[in-house]
């Protein structure tokens, strides 16, 4: 029995810039998943299913197998399923993306991409119906980290002890890298468990909830598959306030993702326990909610924001984002950036001390990709999407409330 009351809203979220969140291994699409066009632009993902069953009624099976079989471990680019097919199709009597068109589950326009190179596709999450969705842990994790953040700014001169301690631990030349690394980690666990663990005494129990257990997400509606683009994993390189180039060279890897595309909608419920809940978040309704994620979006990207250190950052925002100032705005999934998943910006509490940090770190963990020359941003990687031929930062949507259950 819950001693508490429970509210339970009902939320929608909307995509405005493109999002991925991976599914591992098992929806990944290697070279024999999926078979690219180049005359069309066109990348078809095929249904095992009806891709197998079309090369049995076409007799191709033996032939298809056997040529997987002589690629399989090549280190030549592995399988080209288009290539192969070429030379089956007047044995066919039919076009290679008419067929391919006909034993897809989905299809991907490869046309802002000329450079594209047939190379592993990292999949988006499905759910066992293979339909995209979105994880209720990556939804709470996104905000349980804008929670940390508005919890260090309420009490920045209470929690100076932190920074405090992470500079001590920087400073430390007596150190080496991997006992700095482990105190950074230690320091990190301390911050999460003594703001976000909660503690309450019933008569003579004390109960322990961990980790925000009084918020809980549950995983969004699946939506269409035609709701998914793909997208080339691009990190533009900031050194001195300036771009490399044009800016538009970087991410030479052939790396491409799933992505759910903007204007995508779902729905998923967040239910707030008022018996579990840390009344020092300040949470009691979404409008409070709304108001946790507003600070970590003014504490990125705001005046003193983390990331507006370097004023151009503003152009990598779509215009519906500034029109109203961040209202709703969370970030979320891959490819969203260092800041957007980390406390570092309330922990500094000013965007140079931020930065200097971050650099810091950087420079500890990845010593080998000189990040003490990070300026004036670090990560100096600004990790971004193109759409419509305008570069925006990955993973920003925008929830808001749909009714209360």
């Amino acid at each position: 029995m819950n001693p508490g009351g429970r509210t339970t809203y009902r939320l929608k979220l909307q995509v405005i810039t493109p999002l991925f969140v991976g599914g591992g291994d098992s929806v990944n699409l290697t070279r024999i998943n999926y078979a690219y066009v180049p005359e069309e632009k066109k990348v078809y993902v095929l249904d095992e299913r009806k891709w197998i069953n079309y090369l049995l009624n076409a007799n191709l099976l033996d032939d298809y197998e056997e040529y997987i079989q002589q690629v399989a471990g090549t280190r030549k680019g592995g399988a080209d399923i288009y290539k192969w097919f070429q030379d089956k199709e007047r044995r066919v009597r039919a076009r290679a993306g008419s067929v391919f068109n006909q034993v897809s589950s989905a299809v991907y326009s490869t046309a802002g991409h000329p450079d594209f190179k047939t190379n592993d596709i990292h999949g988006f999450i499905k759910n066992s119906a293979g339909l995209p969705y979105i994880p209720g842990s990556s939804i709470k994790g996104a905000l349980r980290t804008a929670v940390l953040a508005s919890h260090l700014q309420k009490n920045a001169a209470g929690n100076k002890r932190y920074l405090d301690e992470l500079e001590k631990i920087l400073a430390d030349g007596s150190r080496d890298k991997k006992d700095k690394k482990k105190n950074i980690e230690r320091l990190s666990r301390k911050i999460e468990e003594n703001l976000l663990d909660y503690r309450k005494q019933i008569d003579d129990s004390s109960l322990v909830f961990k980790g925000m257990s009084g918020i809980s997400v549950s995983d969004s509606t699946p939506f269409s598959l035609e709701n998914l683009i793909l997208v080339k994993k691009r990190d533009l390189s900031l050194v001195d306030g300036k771009l490399k180039g044009d800016g538009y060279s970087r991410g030479t890897l052939p790396l491409y993702r799933e992505c759910a595309r903007p204007g995508t909608e779902v729905e998923f419920t967040l239910t707030i326990d008022d018996f579990k809940i840390n009344k020092a978040y300040g949470i009691k309704t979404f409008n409070d909610i709304a108001g946790v994620l507003q600070k970590q979006f003014d504490a990125l990207f705001g005046s003193s924001g983390v990331i507006a250190a370097w004023p151009k950052s503003i152009n990598f925002l779509p215009g519906e984002v500034l029109q109203d100032s961040g209202k709703g705005i969370m970030i979320i999934g891959g490819g969203a950036g260092y800041h957007a998943k980390s406390v570092i910006s309330s922990l500094a509490g000013d965007p140079k001390k931020a930065n200097e940090l971050t650099r810091n770190i950087m420079q500890l963990i990845f010593h080998k990709h000189m990040h003490y020359q990070d300026r004036p941003l670090s990560p100096r990687a600004l990790k971004v999407a193109k759409v419509n031929g305008k570069d925006v930062f990955m993973g920003i949507c925008r929830i808001r409330e749909v009714k209360k259950c």
